[in-house]
């Protein structure tokens, strides 16, 4: 397999192959302003879900400017739980969470479907979370975000999975 491999490598010419015309979306973050030393002080966070099953308990961490994390679970309705605390959708059982004062948060939650039940064409909903409500500026983040020329009136209630995700990332 190797060797047929190696002559189909050998016949290649390079100068026969086409760039992709795949296209990508500009995901762009640019901060209001730049974030202070203290980004998030949790302190011995718990969770039990409505099921009962206990979730996490006595989580506690400080990130500050520079750290990286990453948030791993065997479950993941644990992560979802979580993220859902420390952005304010949910109360913990236990414990505090406290975030800098510099920091403005968001997250790309796992069920969005919550976000797309109105009838609103796609330029309309993504106004109701814009600073700029210009429709030449919404335009201009749905163009981004590969939606273009007529694509931009869709209803947000029809949108595709893979399309939601993206509204998601430019709002």
């Amino acid at each position: 397999q190797a060797t047929s491999r190696k002559k189909l490598l050998d016949k290649l010419v390079i100068d026969n192959i086409q760039p992709s015309t795949r296209k990508y979306p500009g995901i762009i973050f640019r901060p209001d302003r730049d974030c202070g030393d203290q980004i998030l002080n949790i302190e011995k966070l718990s969770k039990t879900s409505s099921e009962g099953t206990l979730l996490f308990s006595d989580v506690s961490f400080t990130l500050v400017k520079g750290d990286k994390v990453a948030i791993l679970s065997k479950d993941h309705s644990a992560i979802t739980a979580f993220f859902q605390i420390i952005n304010g959708e949910e109360e913990p059982d236990n414990g505090t969470y406290n975030w800098g004062a510099t920091i403005t948060k968001a997250y790309l939650p796992n069920d969005n479907s919550g976000f797309f039940k109105s009838d609103d064409n796609l330029v309309d909903w993504l106004r109701q979370y814009s600073k700029d409500k210009d429709e030449t500026y919404v335009r201009g983040f749905l163009g981004k975000m590969l939606f273009s020329g007529e694509e931009v009136l869709k209803k947000c209630n029809v949108l595709s999975g893979g399309e939601k995700v993206r509204c998601m990332v430019s709002r």
